[in-house]
């Protein structure tokens, strides 16, 4: 991987300015690459490229992958790695809260289950048979029983819960 730390260094020392190809200078056919400086208008550094490796494509590289272009690039992957470290800050706390949230639901289920359950007995316990009721629930006023099931076994019952709510 490269060092982007000392490509940084490198990029920021280097000459600034406007960084040019040129196909050659007429006697010399071989490409090059000018750059001009910012202290005056009519100095420039110029870099040629001799020799029979040296390409056109190389001079044209060296010209689009100057200091400026290194540097902006450079910029660009520190606020990238910069997103990435937030989004995995994010995905770190989203599992965390995810699990949690899959904790919740699963207490919820159980909770769930458990009055599905209350209900079923209680329908069963309120049901009539051929021979009435599963189970008979009386309520005992001084001497009288008065047997109840179906819609009066739910009025007593509510009756029960309210008179306990108010007292709590």
């Amino acid at each position: 991987m490269t060092d982007i730390q000392k490509l940084k260094a490198l990029a920021e020392a280097a000459t600034s300015g406007e960084w040019r190809y040129g196909p050659g200078d007429g006697e010399d056919e071989s490409p090059i690459v000018f750059v001009d400086l910012p202290q005056s208008s009519s100095d420039a550094i110029s870099v040629l490229f001799e020799g029979d490796w040296a390409t056109d494509a190389d001079a044209k590289f060296v010209s689009i992958a100057n200091p400026a272009a290194v540097l902006e690039l450079i910029a660009e992957i520190e606020s990238l790695k910069s997103c990435l470290e937030m989004e995995s800050a994010e995905l770190a706390w989203s599992d965390s809260d995810g699990r949690a949230i899959q904790v919740e639901r699963d207490l919820l289920k159980a909770d769930n289950e458990a009055l599905r359950k209350d209900a079923e007995r209680y329908r069963w316990l309120r049901a009539e048979t051929g021979l009435g009721p599963n189970i008979q629930v009386s309520e005992w006023v001084g001497p009288h029983e008065y047997r109840l099931h179906g819609e009066e076994l739910d009025i007593a019952i509510d009756g029960a819960l309210s008179k306990e709510a108010r007292h709590d």
